[in-house]
């Protein structure tokens, strides 16, 4: 009997398992390349369903199952809070997130009560803060190269993200930015 699990997301970890479109590679050579090795590739799942498959590969600490589901995820528009809420309940990477925290820094929109609950209070602080720097930045400019390349380092100074999880900010900075 699995406790504190349901039968829904049990199955959707076997579902992962015993995809037909799973292969075993077995490569000869020494003892241990004897072994087989499973090749993980085609799926189709909802963001719900890859959570559930995330929540379980932790707790019973499938490396490779837990990078596949952030593999997948990855590769499913998510909106930026959702993301954020999701990346942080189960302990990914920040620079994971450099998009979503770039996108909530430029959205005109103001957060809603129920983001920021989402967000939690840190994170609702680091967005709050970036996007008063944001705008500073900004207030009745023409973006420029020089204006993104702030941006980047905004955005990397207040969510703490390594220099190398910015790649995308620039470019996302000037196509966004055009609206203001």
């Amino acid at each position: 009997m699995l406790k504190d699990t349901t039968s829904e997301a049990f199955a959707r970890l076997l579902w992962v398992f015993y995809n037909r479109c799973v292969s075993i590679q077995n490569s000869v050579g020494s003892l241990i390349d004897l072994i087989p090795s499973r090749k993980y590739s085609i799926y189709n799942g909802t963001i719900d369903q890859w959570t559930q498959v995330l929540a379980l590969a932790q707790r019973w600490e499938f490396k490779e199952v837990e990078a596949l589901g952030v593999r997948e995820l990855e590769k499913l528009p998510i909106p930026a809070v959702e993301k954020i809420y999701i990346y942080q309940a189960f302990g990914l990477g920040r620079g994971l997130l450099a998009e979503s925290f770039a996108k909530l820094t430029l959205r005109d929109e103001f957060l809603t009560n129920e983001e920021g609950e989402k967000l939690g209070l840190d994170t609702l602080m680091q967005v709050t803060r970036a996007r008063e720097f944001a705008r500073r930045l900004n207030s009745g400019m023409v973006p420029t190269e020089a204006h993104s390349q702030e941006f980047r380092s905004i955005v990397r100074d207040v969510f703490e993200l390594e220099e190398e999880d910015l790649d995308l900010i620039v470019t996302h900075f000037l196509t966004l930015r055009g609206r203001y």
